[in-house]
Parts: C-alpha cells; sequence; structure tokens
C-alpha cells in the first residue's frame, strides 16, 4: 500500500473516530480510565520516526487521575515489541524505555518497551480494548523513565 493510500485509510478510520467522539461525548468524559491501565489505541499513520499503525497497538496510561476521570483526553505511550539493547547486553540502549515482559503480563503478545520519548495525549475516543494493569513497581519505574525522558 503506498503512502498516500495509508493516508486516505486512516482519514476515514480518523472521521469514523470523530463521528464516533461526537456521539458520545458524555460517556467518554464519565469513562474512568487510570493510570497505569494498558489499551489499544488507534494512533494512525504519522510521520517520520513516531509510532504509527492502522490498527490498534497498545499504550499505557500515564495521564493523572484527574485528567483520566475529567477530560476526554488522556496522555498514553505507546509500547513496542522492538526492544533496542546494547550490543552484546541485556542493558537497555536507552534509559528512558522500560519493558513489561510477557511472564509478568501474559495478556501482552510479546515482551513489550515502553519508549517514554514517544508520550502523547489524545481522545479517549481512539482508545478500545482494555488490555491489563500495569503493576505499581513497574509504573514507579516507568514515572522515573518519563522524567527522565522529559528531564524534570
Amino acid at each position: 500500500m503506498s503512502d498516500a493510500q495509508s493516508y486516505i485509510q486512516w482519514l476515514n478510520k480518523k472521521l469514523k473516530l470523530n463521528n464516533y467522539s461526537i456521539q458520545n461525548k458524555a460517556q467518554l468524559l464519565n469513562w474512568k480510565i487510570n493510570r497505569g491501565q494498558i489499551y489499544t489505541c488507534f494512533l494512525g499513520e504519522n510521520i517520520g520516526f513516531e509510532k504509527s499503525k492502522m490498527s490498534a497497538r497498545p499504550c499505557v496510561i500515564v495521564s493523572t487521575q484527574r485528567i483520566n476521570h475529567e477530560s476526554g483526553n488522556v496522555i498514553v505511550i505507546p509500547l513496542s515489541k522492538n526492544i533496542k539493547y546494547v550490543r552484546g547486553t541485556n542493558k537497555l540502549k536507552y534509559p528512558y524505555h522500560f519493558v513489561l515482559k510477557k511472564s509478568n503480563y501474559p495478556k501482552l503478545q510479546f515482551d513489550s518497551v515502553i519508549q517514554c520519548e514517544d508520550i502523547r495525549c489524545v481522545s479517549k475516543a481512539r482508545l478500545s480494548k482494555y488490555i491489563c494493569n500495569v503493576k505499581s513497581d513497574d509504573l514507579k519505574a516507568i514515572r522515573k523513565r518519563l522524567k527522565n525522558a522529559l528531564q524534570i
């Protein structure tokens, strides 16, 4: 499929998500999503090195409970199965990445890396299937890496 076809296909999907958002505004605003939950999310066709996928990909919710409970948007970080290690080691290449092992999270399809540099705000309308909750110790480690990525 060409880039133009992919963007047209994504535009059609995005229009459907927008219509869903308009028709279900109150429901989306009242949807009580929690930090640390993983949902599939339609991120669509993006530019450059941004995560792109026409189908929904897993994303962890990192926004505050207040945002999650009062807004129609949430802050997410996409998961990727492309884990990058320092050559010849099991040490992650980047200090702002964190791995969720499938052995600890059996509902994930793969060992997955949370790349904290890919943080983004999305409409709740983009969220689809609930997958699982991140364990509190792992959530603390993700928070640490997010602070590292943002230098805050």
